[in-house]
Parts: C-alpha cells; sequence; structure tokens
C-alpha cells in the first residue's frame, strides 16, 4: 500500500512538472510601478521589449518595426535602426541607414558594379548597366551597335555607313552609297 501511494504521489508530481514546465513568463505591468518597464527594456503592446530588438524599433520612442530598403535591419550603436547587411546586388553608397539599401550596382548605370564607379558613358548611346557592367541601354537615333561590343557604344552612323544604311547588315548595292540613311 506504501508502495502505491508513493508511486501515485510521484505521478502527480511528474504531471505538475510537465504543467510547469510548459508554461511562459511574461511581465505583468499591473504589478510595475507607473507602468514603467526596466532601463534596457520599453513598452511595447503592453509588454516590455529589449531595445536592442529591430522587430520593435530599437531604442525608439515608439515599436514599428526596422524596415529599411534592400536590407535586413539591426540595432546600431546608438540604438537606432541600422542596415545589417544588404539584400542581392544593392549598396548603401550614400551610408545613410534610412534609405537603407539605395543603389541595385548591377543596374545602375551611375554605380555599375560598386558604388564608386564612374558612370558609364557610351557613344552616341543612352548608358545601361548589366551585370555590374555598362552596356548600351539604347543608340541614340541614326546610330547602331552593328558590331555588338558595348565598350565603343553605337559606333555606327546609320546615315552615312553603305554598309549600315539606315539599320545595321543593311548595305548599298555595290557602286551605290549611304545618304541620309538611304542608298543612292
Amino acid at each position: 500500500m506504501r508502495s502505491l501511494r508513493y508511486m501515485c504521489l510521484g505521478v502527480l508530481l511528474l504531471a505538475a512538472f510537465q504543467a510547469f514546465s510548459a508554461c511562459t513568463f511574461t511581465t505583468d505591468l499591473d504589478y510595475l510601478q507607473n507602468r514603467q518597464c526596466p532601463s534596457n527594456q520599453k513598452l511595447c503592446n503592453e509588454t516590455c521589449v529589449s531595445r536592442t530588438n529591430p522587430e520593435t524599433g530599437c531604442a525608439a520612442d515608439h515599436c514599428i518595426p526596422c524596415t529599411l530598403a534592400q536590407a535586413s535591419s539591426n540595432c546600431g550603436t546608438n540604438g537606432a535602426c541600422a542596415i545589417a547587411g544588404c539584400l542581392r546586388s544593392y549598396r548603401d553608397c550614400n551610408r545613410i541607414a534610412d534609405d537603407g539599401c539605395e543603389i541595385d550596382v548591377d543596374h545602375d548605370p551611375d554605380h555599375c558594379g560598386s558604388c564608386t564607379a564612374a558612370p558609364c558613358v557610351v557613344a552616341n548611346a543612352i548608358p545601361g548597366c548589366a551585370a555590374g557592367r555598362c552596356a548600351i541601354s539604347a543608340c541614340h537615333t541614326g546610330f547602331g551597335d552593328c558590331n555588338q561590343l558595348p565598350d565603343d557604344g553605337c559606333e555606327t552612323n546609320l546615315q552615312t555607313s553603305s554598309a549600315h544604311c539606315s539599320k545595321c547588315n543593311m548595305p548599298c548595292p555595290t557602286g551605290m552609297t549611304c545618304v541620309g540613311a538611304r542608298c543612292q
């Protein structure tokens, strides 16, 4: 009988321990003096939260999450939202955390390849940037990129080239020249 009593007591203690271990603890603000959180925390939605959590705005007076464009965020040493890292090919070229990682160095012709790259310049064309390399976005009217090499831009004058009259690979017949994009 005595062993049965100890076994029942053991089962009850085990059940109580399991119930207790499933509980989570939160700070009930009714017991806090003046509804104040400890100095390293702040009040968000009736709960004290860390001032180093970007999901609750770091040390700011509000609880709005840190959301920075094209970036993952953390809390800086000054308690403000900061850039933890840039996403994909975006970079923080101006070093201002508020606008996140503002430049796509794979596609921005003003920062093609890096924040410090010189703006792309291509002859007789609107510059572009593809995969971090200067490219031709579009040729100016009357010019063509007939050799398909972006380094020399739109090198062919389609108004005067007898080999490329009005468009690339449109030669004038033998003995004729290209004038005003027409073979004559």
